[in-house]
Order: structure tokens, then sequence, then C-alpha cells
């Protein structure tokens, strides 16, 4: 068996949310993997300054304080946490670069500032990074505490690579931490499907069951639970958000490969989930499952 993939937790030193370092040190024990805490700093040293005058953000210049206290909420997970401070013009960029450079398999941020206690939301950072990153990216809602762990992990099912691969990477948080899969398919009869209304509801309803049933059967050791639900595929998942501790969805099939570029589905439940959500990557790469090793 190969080595863990890292976890790498997002840490902004202006605001210091610790929710992506307690989510990023509940992923670690129960993974296996290890868990590193990054702030991105700027300054002349690191910066170049007309660079950082037409294309930078107002980032601090010293993270030790954020780092420190990171480090603090790790130990208190029982998790030993090791501090990066990439230096950049904005915090997506390096966020991005420390991703690619130390072979993370998820990348962890905080939800926008004013987002309402236990709801997600995306600021301008994390919609770059969805849009860029070269891993997965988990968007930990407002206020996430983890004192609750992990019984119920969600898996946005569709008949699809991307589909499979949120089962997959569903499996790997499950099985660590003991808890059931919830694999969440939304299926609604489109206006060109030939047939009466009902019957194309339940020919729907079967032919989803079946194709998740199939995926089922390779998640040896986990209990699973298949739902699926006739309706816009958005709000299933929004409304299941709220009897999950994480759902994992895969990215859309466009975009750049290696990146974790939203779909109209996954852009909805990370702008309003309640409970944090995970979206993956696309194409070749460090995948969700490479954090067991």
């Amino acid at each position: 068996m190969s080595m863990p993939a890292p976890v790498l937790a997002a840490v902004d030193p202006l605001t210091a949310d610790l929710a992506p370092v307690r989510f990023g040190a509940l992923v670690a024990a129960h993974t296996g993997a290890p868990l590193l805490v990054a702030s991105v700093v700027a300054s002349d040293d690191v910066v170049d300054r007309l660079t950082g005058g037409q294309f930078g953000e107002d980032l601090a210049r010293d993270a030790s304080a954020a780092l420190q206290g990171a480090v603090e909420a790790a130990r208190a997970a029982s998790v030993t946490a090791a501090t990066l401070s990439p230096g950049a013009a904005s915090a997506s960029r390096g966020l991005a670069f420390a991703a690619q450079e130390t072979g993370a398999a998820l990348l962890v941020v905080g939800s926008a500032e004013g987002t309402p206690a236990g709801r997600t939301g995306v600021g301008a950072t994390t919609a770059r990074l969805l849009d860029g990153a070269p891993c997965a990216v988990a968007l930990v809602s407002a206020g996430w505490d983890g004192a609750r762990g992990w019984d119920t992990v969600g898996a946005a099912f569709v008949d699809s690579v991307e589909g499979r691969a949120a089962t997959r990477g569903a499996h790997v948080l499950a099985r660590g931490a003991g808890a059931r899969i919830r694999m969440l398919a939304a299926v609604r009869p489109r206006a060109w499907m030939d047939g009466a209304a009902d019957d194309l509801a339940a020919d729907l309803r079967a032919r989803a069951e079946e194709s998740a049933a199939g995926d089922v059967a390779d998640l040896l050791g986990t209990a699973v639970d298949v739902d699926v639900v006739l309706g816009d595929p958005a709000e299933v998942l929004l409304a299941a958000s709220g009897e999950l501790d994480l759902l994992v969805c895969g990215a859309r099939g466009y975009g750049p490969e290696h990146s974790a570029l939203l779909g109209g589905v996954t852009r909805v439940i990370t702008a309003r989930a309640t409970c944090p959500v995970i979206v993956l990557s696309r194409g070749p790469g460090v995948a969700l499952e490479a954090l067991a090793g």
C-alpha cells in the first residue's frame, strides 16, 4: 500500500476560521492521511509589487498566529499538523499551488464571511478554487466544530464516471468513520421521453436503483442506503443535506481536466447546503481514495 496523500486545510490569517482545520483533522483521523495547514501571505519579499498592485489581494504579511491556532486545534482532535505559509498574490493561487506541490488529495476551505451558521457559502477564493484546484475541495459549513462527527455520509449518485467517483470517495470517508453511506439519486422524466408520466417515473426509479446497486456491491464493510427521488437534483440534494453529516459530489463533465469545475447542480449545493460538501476534481490525478493510501 502506498503512503496516504495529505489533507490540506486552509486557514485565513485575517479571520482565523478554524472550521477547515477541524474538518481536515477529522478526515486525517478517519483515513490515516497526514494533515497540513496552510495560510497564504503576501509581502514585497514574496510578491512582485506591480503584480500585487494589479492582480493581488489584501493578504496578511504574517500568518504565524493563525497557524499556531490551527496546530492547537488539530492537537485537540488528537492529530498532528504540519504548517505551510506559501507566498502568493492571491489566496486561491497560493492554496492551489500548495495543493499541487504537496500532492494533496483534499483541499479544505471555510465558508464565506457572513454565511449563516450551519450553512455553506461560497466566497471569491472558494469560487476560484472550485474552478481550478488540482484536487477535491471540501467546503465546510459556517461554525462547523466537528463535535458530532460523521454518522451518515451522502454520495450524489449519477450514472456516470463522476457519479461513481463520488460513491468511491464517500466510501473511503465513511469506512474510516464507521458511518453509513446514503446514495442519493434524483430522476425526472423529460419531455422527449416516450410514455405515460407514471410509467416513465417508475422506469427511471428502477434504472437508477439498478445502476446504484452495481456500485453498492463494491462497498465492502460499509452499510449503504439507496434513495431514488423524483425531482430536481439540486433541490433533492439540498433537502437531504439537512440529514447528512457530509455530502460528496462529482464535478461536472466539462471544462479543463484536473479542476473541480462546477456544474449547475453542484453550484447550487455549495451555495446553500446545511452540511459540509466535498466536490471532486475532474480527470486523472490524486483521487479522494488516496487519503487512505
